[in-house]
């Protein structure tokens, strides 16, 4: 051990006195620092929770009146759902609330205010699609239609096999909407749903959809029990258009007077393709009125008198008063004859 100097003892202990000094100091500036910062978390998390408040209160004082039938707030409806849309994410939190109404006047005020928030209220819808309401479940699924970001579909996917046909149909009706080509299969597959208007929604997705879509499920359902999925299959293959048409005429050839042909019909002529004029014609002399009647009806979806002697020679020999009519119709509307 080396010998202490003189005085060096005294130095020691002022040096340990002033060390012990600095570490207590050092000690309460950290607790200072610690206790600074958890009043500060503290003061900041009462104003978050104040703020939330506010803009809870702020939203509910809109929503009485964007959401109301009274006379009274006649002149705040569409100022206040303004007001809610302009608040964007602040308003989120409280207008999910009101998702569970079983009001038709509140929901579709919830529709419209979501729709306006748009994009930032997706990933929040998107956490209800599932809910156990299935008012909420099915409000939140129609948000996110009228939003139409294909962010939202796959969180829609998850519930197009659900047990309640409504939100199924939902769903389906969302996807369309929204249009994306990756929700092809689920919507194609819908068309066979056992509930009639789960099928016609997905009837409806795949005009909407087109691309991928295959059209011979959808001439399948052109032979569909229910008028509203004929009618809805019809109009999109119409859509679909020119790729649509070689496989109606290929179907009506070979099954003439089947069930639907009067949709192949009116499809066909809603696109209006030229090499749809012979199985038109065909058609116009069909045994079945209500097939010349589609005929009849597709002829003067044509603009340029393609089918006047057709419709003529048809009027000369129709004695059915409804074909009749649609003749007389298709002749004014394409200026294709005298109409007597």
């Amino acid at each position: 051990m080396a010998p202490i100097p003189p005085g060096g003892a005294a130095q020691t202990g002022e040096l340990a006195l002033i060390n012990n000094r600095i570490e207590k100091l050092a000690a309460a500036s950290i607790a200072a620092f610690i206790v600074f910062g958890f009043e500060y978390s503290i003061s900041q998390t009462n104003q978050t929770t104040i703020a939330e408040g506010q803009y809870a209160k702020i939203v509910d004082s809109l929503w009485i009146r964007a959401a109301s039938g009274d006379i009274k707030f006649k002149d705040q409806v569409e100022p206040s759902k303004k007001s809610i849309i302009e608040m964007g994410t602040q308003a989120i939190p409280r207008m999910l609330t009101k998702l569970n109404t079983r009001d038709a006047r509140e929901m579709q005020t919830a529709i419209d205010i979501f729709k306006g928030i748009g994009e930032p209220a997706i990933d929040p819808l998107s956490k209800l699609v599932n809910d156990n309401d299935p008012f909420t479940r099915r409000t939140s699924i129609r948000c996110l239609e009228e939003i139409k970001n294909p962010r939202a579909i796959d969180p829609l996917l998850t519930v197009v096999n659900h047990d309640d046909f409504r939100t199924r149909a939902a769903a389906i009706s969302a996807l369309g909407s929204i249009g994306d080509s990756r929700a092809g299969d689920a919507v194609m597959k819908a068309l066979i749903d056992n509930n009639e208007l789960v099928a016609t929604a997905a009837a409806v997705a795949c005009g909407k959809i087109k691309t991928g879509i295959n059209i011979q499920l959808l001439i399948g359902a052109l032979m569909h029990p229910y008028y509203g999925v004929r009618y809805s299959a019809a109009r999109a293959l119409a859509s679909i258009g020119e790729p649509a048409v070689q496989p109606l005429i290929s179907h009506l050839d070979s099954f003439p007077e089947s069930k639907g042909a009067e949709f192949v019909i009116l499809a066909l002529g809603q696109i209006g393709s030229s090499k749809a004029a012979p199985v038109l014609e065909k058609a116009i002399k069909s045994e079945q009125w209500t097939i010349r009647a589609a005929a009849a009806e597709a002829m003067g979806l044509y603009k340029d008198n393609k089918f006047h002697k057709a419709l003529n020679n048809a009027l000369k020999m129709e004695t059915q008063p409804l074909v009749k009519a649609k003749i007389i119709k298709a002749l004014t509307v394409s200026g294709s004859g005298n109409g007597s």
